[in-house]
């Protein structure tokens, strides 16, 4: 009687020494990086003459990463090579309007950080508080934006929301495609785990 309470504990024993190990093997996970740049676009818009503020579309990491990186991320490094910011499209509807085309005051807010301010927005820029549309632009105060976008993504948000705020010149609807793009690249640093 007593081999048979010695077997079924010793069995008992051997079951959960089993399953503890395979659950241990299952939260470890393998790690695993990846390298990879992105391009996040908004359009904007604005009412001629107008100080505003607009929301551009939330950016999630599994959008940038793929839906199993982003959730098992464990770091992520920012690569400033593959960054930049810019504004496309002024040029052309300048062209379109005839006008001198001027966003007054360009600043970013990415979540509830502080706005970086960019200067006034001109397709053809003439002074230090001025910068180019059309162009990509990578200097500090622009890597700034990458790196707050880039910040925003790898915190336990996930996610990263962009707001700009400016005064254009003239009247600019979704139909003029003028777009913000900010680009930028990481390596990222995952597990993953064994089904």
């Amino acid at each position: 009687m007593n081999t048979m309470k010695t077997i079924k504990i010793f069995a008992l024993l051997l079951l959960a020494g089993v399953l503890v190990s395979s659950c241990k093997k299952k939260e470890e996970g393998t790690p695993r990086q990846m390298i990879n740049k992105y391009e996040y676009t908004g359009g904007i818009r604005g009412t001629e003459d107008v100080s505003g503020t607009y929301t551009l579309p939330t950016l999630n990491l599994s959008t940038v990463i793929g839906v199993t990186p982003a959730e098992n991320l464990t770091s992520a490094e920012l690569q400033n090579a593959d960054c930049y910011f810019i504004i496309e499209g002024l040029s052309a509807l300048e062209t379109s309007l005839e006008t001198p085309v001027v966003l007054e005051d360009f600043k970013v807010t990415v979540g509830g950080g502080a706005p970086i301010s960019l200067g006034d927005c001109k397709v053809n820029p003439s002074t230090a508080n001025e910068f180019a549309s059309d162009t990509k632009l990578s200097t500090k105060k622009f890597l700034d934006v990458s790196t707050a976008v880039f910040n925003s993504l790898k915190s336990s948000s996930r996610s990263a929301t962009v707001s700009v705020s400016f005064k254009p010149s003239v009247k600019i609807e979704p139909s003029d495609n003028v777009n913000l793009k900010i680009g930028f690249g990481g390596v990222y640093t995952y597990l993953e785990y064994q089904n």
